[in-house]
């Protein structure tokens, strides 16, 4: 459904779960469905998130940016996460995201990894002022 504008589940439904609109298995590991025609502009998947279901952002048309700061995102089906070749996807570099969004030809940006993040606290224990 393309005006599909938000997604809301039964408290009773024992195999999905509504949250913030989105649309996830009860285990909260994949994101089943955003809905297509939501006001999100940009999203940040949640890092339980582990996958993502084919079609799971199909037909979206104001998604601009989706960050997606999880190392272990283990399936993403490529048709149904980028359909929207101006979407920004905002990854961790070396990840299996960054390779499936260089595929679909979109534009990246990177987060920080933590071994980055960790050399960066390292360095600044280092230095003492007086």
């Amino acid at each position: 459904c393309p005006s599909l504008e938000k997604i809301i589940t039964s408290k009773d439904n024992k195999r999905l779960i509504s949250i913030n609109n989105v649309l996830y298995d009860k285990s909260r590991n994949t994101l089943v469905r955003f809905p297509p025609n939501g006001n999100v502009a940009n999203l940040k998947i949640p890092e339980w998130v582990d996958r993502f279901s084919s079609c799971s952002f199909e037909g979206n048309k104001n998604l601009k940016r989706i960050d997606i700061p999880n190392e272990k995102i283990k399936y993403i089906e490529l048709s149904g996460l980028f359909p929207n070749k101006n979407l920004i996807v905002n990854c961790i570099k070396g990840s299996d995201v960054e390779t499936w969004a260089k595929e679909g030809c979109l534009k990246i940006t990177y987060e920080k990894t933590l071994n980055t993040f960790l050399n960066e606290v390292s360095d600044e224990s280092r230095t003492t002022s007086i």
